[in-house]
């Protein structure tokens, strides 16, 4: 079963073209790497099929039913999202103990203390 699938994915940043025609499929159980040099489309293409940039010709289908003109938040109601890596996205997270007592687990009564780099 197909699970997502893109078919002429074509999106811009105003004047500038940054996906031409991106053929893609995603079947059930598979695992897809998008790889490729800084500029080379990729954040551009998960922004297309999560929503968040609006296709400008193509299709993207999930499970068999157009989604790409769906809004982002729809979108996520599919369990589709775009979850960035790094960059301290999350600051304000805490966790219990050291980073040495972490492998032990948290003992009761640790005091919280800012995560740092997770």
């Amino acid at each position: 079963m197909t699970l997502l699938q893109t078919h002429g994915l074509t999106a811009s940043y105003r004047q500038f073209r940054a996906l031409f025609g991106v053929d893609i499929r995603l079947d059930a159980g598979e695992t897809v790497a998008i790889i490729g040099a800084n500029g080379a489309g990729k954040t551009t293409l998960l922004r297309s099929i999560t929503g968040v940039l609006r296709n400008e010709v193509g299709t993207v289908m999930h499970r068999g039913q157009a989604i790409g003109a769906m809004a982002a938040d729809q979108i996520m109601q599919r369990w589709i999202a775009m979850v960035p890596e790094g960059r301290r996205l999350f600051p304000s997270l805490f966790r219990r103990g050291k980073p040495a007592d972490r492998r032990a687990g948290p003992a009761r009564g640790d005091a919280l203390e800012p995560a740092g780099d997770l």
